[in-house]
């Protein structure tokens, strides 16, 4: 007997707690790597990091830029203010030399401190090391997808996961700190009536009679993803940052349960992905 509230198919069910992991749409799972896959793909997770650690400022360093930087625009700031009030530069060299040495001791940390990074990563040593994680991330990538059966022909596009917990017997979506919605960034394609969403790790498959509705909702989500096939437009993201769209909400109605899924209007690939499963928009 199938469950009748209906819950986000990426939804962490946080009633309980927040050490659930697991999202809702589990019983649809066909098909996983093997154990030897993941601690490849957990190797490469540390290589990357390890890599990153090298090249990348530490913290400290990190904060002594910002703290460079925020010295240079203060007296900016005030040199420009003295300069509106009719104080010119020389007058104010003459006033104070010693600052104008420190903000430029200031400015030529906050730069050195910037282009480092970026020198290290030409490194010819580095940028071997580089090549060779890329090299080893696609093949183990490529390999997966082999193993997988994801068809070279497929469409890439996000799909919004969400915590929530269930009180009185409705749903209520549960905002995290760090975001509102979970970005998933799903291969999907349609193999024997089913639609089939992959990741790196796994396939799920959801028979297409299962899609019951879409509708287009013209309210807002943020989340955190970026989409490469429109330029960056500050209209559409938020002051964090996070892509802000509108988004088609799929309802699924299934012998496993009643689920939906959320996919932001983000890119060129969402329609197409509705047009993948065969089902009229309500808009």
């Amino acid at each position: 007997m199938c469950k009748k509230l209906a819950t986000n198919f990426f939804g962490i069910d946080t009633t309980y707690g927040a050490d659930n992991l697991g999202i809702d749409g589990l019983v649809f799972r066909t098909k996983s790597i093997p154990e030897e896959y993941e601690k490849e793909l957990e190797e490469l997770f540390k290589l990357k990091n390890s890599f990153e650690d090298k090249i990348l400022l530490p913290v400290f360093f990190k904060v002594l830029q910002i703290i460079m930087l925020a010295v240079c625009l203060i007296f900016l700031c005030c040199s420009f203010e003295a300069l509106v009030g009719g104080v010119s530069l020389k007058v104010q060299y003459s006033n104070a030399p010693e600052l104008f040495w420190i903000v430029g001791m200031c400015f030529l940390v906050w730069f050195v401190l910037l282009v480092s990074p970026k020198m290290l990563l030409k490194r010819d040593e580095n940028r071997a090391e580089l090549d060779a994680i890329y090299a080893k991330s696609r093949k183990l990538y490529d390999d997966i997808s082999k193993y997988l059966e994801i068809p070279d022909q497929h469409l890439d596009i996000y799909i919004l996961g969400e915590l929530y917990k269930i009180k009185d017997g409705k749903l209520h979506h549960v905002k995290s700190a760090y975001y509102d919605y979970i970005t998933f960034n799903m291969s999907v394609y349609v193999k024997d009536d089913k639609l089939c969403l992959a990741d790196n790790s796994t396939v799920y498959e959801i028979p297409l009679a299962s899609f019951v509705k879409a509708k287009y909702v013209k309210d807002r989500v943020d989340f955190s993803a970026w989409t490469s096939n429109e330029k960056f437009d500050p209209d559409r993201y938020n002051k964090n940052l996070k892509l802000r769209s509108f988004y088609y909400r799929l309802e699924i109605n299934d012998a496993n349960g009643n689920y939906y899924l959320i996919v932001p209007d983000c890119d060129y690939d969402a329609s197409a992905f509705i047009n993948l499963i065969g089902i009229a928009v309500d808009k």
